[in-house]
């Protein structure tokens, strides 16, 4: 089954922001109910764990990628443990894609596989990792002739806003938790603890980024950063700061950009409901207070304090986003990192596709470039048995 959308719809494909136009649909979604006509089932079992609302726009993402990944579940060639805890947490929970092998040949084998640990998207709000689990067809399957490096996949779920709660910084540090559970256990699955790659499409990119890009954070949690060989990020955004969600026009957008970063306080007011997810917002919350979580939040930020020596050791990056269509900032941060990593340590894609979804929809297909890019890297770091 292939399916190729030009996926149009309000809240995220025309987030054109400007202090002129914007579109915030997040607010409005609160009382928007899910569709009734929705599945909430996947390989047979019930999502988990059970999110109110998938709202108008992301219905569309929550069925195409269902859809997709029902396949995976009936490809020969691969196999997935579904549903193993990475943490205490009742949602830390992990699927585990691997090519299928027999318990012989699993003996047999010498080599340890690359781990890819993908993360979904969906707004920071909502979201399941089942979203992710087609690409284990292309990933763990030895049957694609683009990609011939074979790696396990790892995809978990992690802290959620459902558009009530505060995910920040709990989303960042289930994936913190997931990395350490892949470390400790990967050999068990046949998988390399010292060659992850962190994936992630939207805000799954951002999480990705956010832990990917921060060695501190990492060997404070008792990760190794030079496990971490690369990031594959795809649509998402970089720096989550008022400053960075600017996008401008024409040349006097440009010329007044960072008086409007700066000073334009109604351009702020309209961008904080955006952010719920990230920062909260309570009655009792002060400016300061949000600044700063957003700081914390925004991997540009993180790297702009970082000194050159430590930029050296980080891993590889490579962003991909839509030609069209897309949210008007990716290219803006991927120029941002590219500047701010040493000259060889990123790459920026723009996939021949046209909508924010469709960076994601498009790994279906085996031919991607995104593939071949990642079969670069890893023929850096695990090249594949001769």
């Amino acid at each position: 089954m292939m399916y190729s959308y030009q996926v149009v719809f309000t809240i995220l494909l025309h987030l054109e922001l400007s202090p002129h136009t914007m579109i915030i649909g997040m607010a409005a979604a609160e009382s928007i109910p899910t569709k009734p006509s929705l599945s909430f089932m996947s390989g047979g079992v019930q999502l988990d764990p059970p999110q109110p609302m998938i709202p108008p726009g992301l219905d569309i993402y929550h069925t195409i990628s269902l859809d997709l990944t029902e396949e995976a579940y009936i490809d020969p060639e691969i196999a997935v443990t579904r549903a193993i805890p990475y943490g205490n947490f009742t949602h830390q929970k992990l699927d585990v894609w691997t090519p299928l092998v027999s318990s012989e040949s699993k003996e047999n084998r010498k080599t340890l596989l690359p781990v890819v640990i993908a993360i979904h998207g969906g707004e920071w709000e909502v979201g399941y990792r089942e979203y992710v689990g087609f690409m284990a067809r292309h990933l763990c399957s030895s049957s694609n002739q683009n990609f011939q490096n074979q790696v396990i996949m790892v995809s978990p779920t992690y802290k959620l806003g459902l558009y009530q709660d505060q995910m920040w910084p709990q989303s960042r540090d289930d994936i913190l938790e997931a990395i350490r559970w892949v470390t400790k256990n990967a050999q068990e699955h046949g998988g390399d603890p010292n060659c992850i790659i962190l994936t992630g499409h939207s805000a799954g990119g951002h999480l990705a980024a956010a832990v990917g890009l921060d060695p501190d954070l990492l060997l404070s949690r008792g990760i190794e950063p030079r496990c971490i060989k690369a990031l594959f990020l795809v649509s998402c955004p970089l720096g989550v700061q008022i400053r960075d969600w600017f996008v401008p026009k024409n040349f006097f957008d440009r010329i007044k950009e960072p008086f409007v970063r700066f000073f334009d306080r109604s351009f702020r007011k309209r961008m904080i409901p955006m952010l719920r997810p990230v920062v909260g917002i309570d009655e009792g919350d002060n400016m300061q207070a949000i600044i700063a979580t957003l700081k914390e939040a925004s991997p540009l930020a993180t790297l702009k304090r970082m000194n050159h020596k430590t930029k050296q050791k980080l891993p590889y990056v490579h962003y991909t986003y839509a030609s069209e269509g897309d949210f008007g900032t990716c290219g803006i941060h991927a120029r941002r990192l590219k500047r701010l990593l040493p000259k060889g340590r990123s790459e920026v894609m723009v996939l021949p596709v046209t909508g924010h979804l469709e960076s994601h929809f498009c790994m279906q297909d085996s031919k991607c470039e995104w593939y071949a890019a990642l079969a670069r890297v890893l023929d850096e770091y695990a090249p594949p048995p001769k």
